[in-house]
C-alpha cells in the first residue's frame, strides 16, 4: 500500500555500482615566482630554513665564529647578534631565514653547538624583501572570501595574494587549479 523507490547509486554514475566511491584530488600549483627587469629572483616559492639559536647551548670557545657564520649567513652584525641572543628572556633566540642554497653554502653552521635549523617551503622575499611596498605579501583565505575562491578552484589551504604585485598578479601567480576525479 505504500510507492517505493529502488536507488543505486549507480543510477547516477555507473562506475558507483557494487559500492564503488567517488575520489577526488586538488591539484594545487606551486606559486609563480616574481623576478625583476633584470631576471633576479624577488619573490619564490622556496625551500628555506629559519635560522636560532639556544643560547644556553653555544660553546664559549665558539662563539666569535658562529656568530661570523650567522653575519655571513643572515647579515646581521656580530655585535646586533650578539645583543640579541644575549638579552633574550628565552632560551630559544630566532634570528632569521634563509634559503637552502644558502644554508648549504655555510654547511660548516651546523658544526656549532646551540644552532637550530629548521627546514619549511614557504613564499620566500630574498634580500629580506626587496621593495615589500610595491611586492606585497600572502595571506591565508578569509573565511568570507572562501566560497569565492572554492568556486575558481582553491582548495582553501592555499595563500593568496593580500597586496601590491602579489595582490594585482594573482591570476598568474597562482596558477591554474584543478582536480581529478577517481
Amino acid at each position: 500500500g505504500a510507492w517505493r523507490v529502488q536507488w543505486d547509486q549507480a543510477l547516477i554514475l555507473p562506475e558507483l555500482h557494487g559500492g564503488n566511491k567517488l575520489s577526488i584530488v586538488y591539484d594545487i600549483p606551486a606559486r609563480g615566482n616574481i623576478y625583476d627587469i633584470n631576471g633576479n629572483t624577488l619573490v619564490a616559492q622556496a625551500d628555506a630554513y629559519s635560522v636560532g639559536v639556544m643560547s644556553d647551548l653555544i660553546i664559549p670557545d665558539q662563539e666569535n665564529a658562529l656568530l661570523d657564520q650567522l653575519y655571513r649567513l643572515i647579515g646581521i652584525s656580530t655585535e646586533n647578534l650578539r645583543t640579541k641572543i644575549y638579552n633574550s628572556t628565552q632560551p630559544y633566540v630566532a634570528i632569521g631565514e634563509a634559503t637552502k642554497e644558502d644554508v648549504d653554502s655555510h654547511s660548516a653552521l651546523i658544526e656549532f653547538g646551540g644552532v637550530v635549523l629548521r627546514e619549511f617551503t614557504a613564499r620566500y622575499y630574498y634580500d629580506g624583501g626587496i621593495a615589500p611596498q610595491s611586492i606585497g605579501y600572502v595571506l591565508s583565505i578569509s573565511a568570507e572570501d572562501l566560497d569565492q575562491y572554492r568556486r575558481n578552484g582553491y582548495q582553501g589551504n592555499e595563500k593568496i595574494g593580500a597586496d601590491g604585485i602579489e595582490r594585482w598578479g594573482e591570476p598568474y601567480l597562482a596558477g591554474e587549479h584543478g582536480a581529478k576525479l577517481y
